[in-house]
């Protein structure tokens, strides 16, 4: 008797119902929702940049996010070593750059670049690592909300668009096939964000059974394409 799986029971849930809206909707109506969803991507992508570069101009949280990582990065012996560019391979395996993690190890090393000034004078890579990781994160948190609220105005302004009705089943049944992708590109950000957790073991039962889940894995090699390399460029 093969065991049931309750993560992959609700994600393969919730990509029913996207397939249903989509397959009611029709293609040309999940078209629009693809085309509303491309631009939202675009539009965050080029505001999050100069949106962290103001937060941190303006507040200087990036000192204030990267206190609790140093207290962390400087008890590592291999991150007490002055920061060197061409040492970064070499500091992210001694920060524990393994599993999930390899895939922001591109992102991570661009932003090490991006923040070295604000390191000070001679850093050592622990004071670059925690400045690094918390540029990251709050160029993904700020990418995320711009998304929501660009993706929120643009289902406004399509669903104020008239679309007849689908009669046919081949428009349906395409309508419902890219409404499950786009939902499958949805659920992968939210996997990608989860598994640090889930890793960490704090969530017990639910975290093992999303370790073990099938549609998860599938999610998660989504996000490592797609995710990492788009906050990278971001950063």
């Amino acid at each position: 008797m093969i065991a049931t799986n309750y993560v992959d029971v609700a994600l393969a849930v919730l990509l029913m119902f996207a397939f249903l809206r989509g397959f009611s909707a029709g293609l040309w109506r999940s078209l629009f929702n693809l085309a509303g969803t491309a631009l939202a991507v675009f539009v965050s992508y080029l505001l999050a940049g100069p949106a962290v570069d103001l937060i941190e101009r303006s507040y200087g949280v990036l000192g204030k996010m990267a206190t609790w990582w140093n207290a962390v990065f400087g008890s590592v012996p291999g991150l007490s070593l002055p920061y060197d560019q061409s040492s970064f391979d070499q500091a992210f395996n001694a920060a524990g750059g393994s599993g999930w993690a390899t895939a922001l190890k591109g992102a991570l090393r661009q932003n090490a670049v991006a923040v070295q000034a604000l390191a000070g004078p001679n850093p050592t890579w622990a004071a670059v690592m925690g400045l690094a990781l918390a540029r990251l994160v709050l160029s993904g948190v700020v990418f995320l909300v711009l998304l929501a609220i660009v993706r929120l105005v643009m289902n406004l302004v399509i669903g104020g668009i008239a679309v007849s009705r689908p009669s046919s089943l081949g428009v349906r049944l395409l309508g419902g096939i890219l409404e499950t992708i786009l939902a499958a590109v949805w659920l992968s950000v939210l996997s990608g964000i989860l598994t640090p957790v889930f890793n960490a073991g704090l969530l017990g039962g639910i975290g093992e059974a999303a370790r073990s889940s099938v549609v998860m894995s599938t999610l998660l090699e989504v996000y490592r394409v797609i995710w990492p390399a788009l906050v990278a460029r971001i950063g």
